[in-house]
């Protein structure tokens, strides 16, 4: 199940930097967080005892679990990652709700977050041998 996650990360990857490339900076932002956040989804699959507790996963949870667990707890994945999920969120309800446009920069910085964040699990993944 949890590769099927990894694979949607990587689509929304790519639709971010597809975005950034064409000048729609919103979507990058909102494409970019969803990345990364998909991307927590089979760290915590593949490397604890989480599973979600109703049909659909929960955001806030998800980020608090994946900071709990695989950062502080088991130390998987470097502290600098503990604050990626809700800077992109953050990012990302602005690109969605807010009346202003996401500038380049930003929709640059929260696209490389995002891709450092996807990288980051896929690497450590493949170590793990799961």
């Amino acid at each position: 199940m949890w590769p099927d996650y990894l694979s949607k990360s990587e689509f929304n990857l790519a639709a971010a930097e597809r975005d950034l490339a064409s000048g729609s900076y919103d979507p990058c932002v909102s494409r970019a967080y969803f990345a990364a956040f998909q991307a927590a989804i089979p760290a915590l699959l593949a490397l604890t005892d989480f599973r979600r507790r109703g049909r659909y996963w929960d955001h806030g949870e998800i980020a608090a679990e994946f900071v709990r667990r695989l950062i502080h707890r088991r130390k998987v994945f470097p502290q600098t990652m503990a604050n990626t999920l809700d800077e992109l969120k953050s990012r990302r309800h602005q690109a969605d709700y807010d009346h202003r446009q996401i500038s380049q920069r930003v929709a640059e910085r929260s696209l490389s977050k995002a891709r450092q964040f996807v990288q980051d699990v896929q690497t450590t993944l493949q170590e793990e041998g799961t």
